[in-house]
């Protein structure tokens, strides 16, 4: 959790493939969050880690679930062009 809470700091500021795990898994995200929650509690501590929660909270209230692969794909698209936009630029 370090790692991750170090990685968000990253993105602070600025605004898995579901279908497999669905697949895999035979639970939705909601279901998969709801079976797991118990034992994330136990493990997770967000006064050690408060940026992660924060993130964690606000993305579960703005998709209605942790992980919204529609958003996750458009995201990462949008970066990637983005980018590749910038090479295109003289230097």
């Amino acid at each position: 959790m370090t790692k991750y809470e170090h990685e968000l700091a990253a993105f602070e500021g600025s605004a898995l493939d579901t279908q497999a795990a669905v697949r895999d898994s035979a639970l939705s995200d909601r279901q998969w969050w709801a079976a797991h929650e118990p034992l994330l509690a136990k493990v997770f501590d967000p006064a050690r880690f408060p940026l992660a929660a924060r993130v964690g909270r606000a993305a579960g209230e703005a998709h209605q679930g942790m992980y919204d692969p529609e958003h996750a794909f458009t995201f990462g698209l949008r970066r990637i062009l983005d980018g590749l936009a910038r090479l295109g630029e003289p230097g």
